[in-house]
């Protein structure tokens, strides 16, 4: 499978897989949760990362919430350039791109919570469940904004992903979360940021991100439940 050339037949499989470790996070929340593959991964040539497709939250027979489950192929990222203009932010040598430079500016985030979700990724082939390492960035200040800062990795540490690319085995993970934005005590986190697949790592990683609003009962579900702790971002 090539993640630079996805045929249809490579996103329905991929769908297949997501449908199937679905079944794993409803487990996971709990609380009667359904999670329902809206349609199939749809390519998105118009934005800076691979492909696409929705999932809603149900909880008796109520949609409680949207959630964007997204494929990135190395050196997809999920900013654009409403917050920042290009030139406004000093932007690291390994994180700067010809094509869609856009793509790892941090975003200012609405809701009151984002929920990020590890689906899986895929490598030679074979999925590997609950695993992937991505990287949230924001700025140096929030108040005073000068330049892009790697802020925390999503999941497996780059070392520990590298082995797996190259065969290593690695021990199985189960379903779990992150909040990538959200308070903690009193104080707000996570805003702005993206997500950005380093550009070394050849894969394909697929992640949820539901976001929140403040009266959304997901939030008091989820943290209910113990999220798993970040790893710090290493160049």
């Amino acid at each position: 499978m090539n993640p630079n050339k996805l045929s249809n037949n490579d996103l329905r499989w991929i769908h297949q897989n997501l449908g199937r470790v679905l079944e794993g996070y409803e487990a996971y929340i709990g609380n009667g949760i359904e999670l329902r593959a809206e349609g199939p991964f749809v390519l998105t040539p118009e934005k800076p990362n691979t492909a696409r497709t929705i999932v809603t939250v149900w909880q008796d027979d109520e949609k409680l919430a949207k959630m964007f489950a997204i494929l990135f192929k190395h050196g997809d990222g999920t900013g654009d350039a409403n917050t920042y203009k290009p030139g406004q932010l000093i932007v690291p040598y390994y994180l700067q791109f010809e094509n869609k430079p856009e793509r790892i500016f941090p975003r200012k985030k609405d809701c009151e919570e984002e929920i990020f979700l590890p689906f899986f990724s895929v490598i030679g082939g074979k999925t590997y469940d609950n695993i992937v390492s991505l990287e949230e960035l924001t700025v140096d200040s929030v108040e005073n904004p000068k330049t892009i800062v790697r802020a925390k990795t999503l999941g497996s540490s780059v070392k520990e992903y590298e082995n797996m690319i190259c065969g290593a085995d690695i021990k199985k993970q189960q379903p779990y979360h992150l909040r990538t934005t959200g308070y903690k005590n009193g104080a707000r986190f996570g805003d702005p940021h993206a997500i950005y697949q380093r550009d070394d790592l050849e894969s394909i990683q697929v992640a949820g991100f539901i976001s929140l609003e403040k009266e959304n009962p997901l939030i008091r579900i989820f943290r209910e439940i113990p999220a798993q702790p970040y790893k710090k971002c290493y160049v």
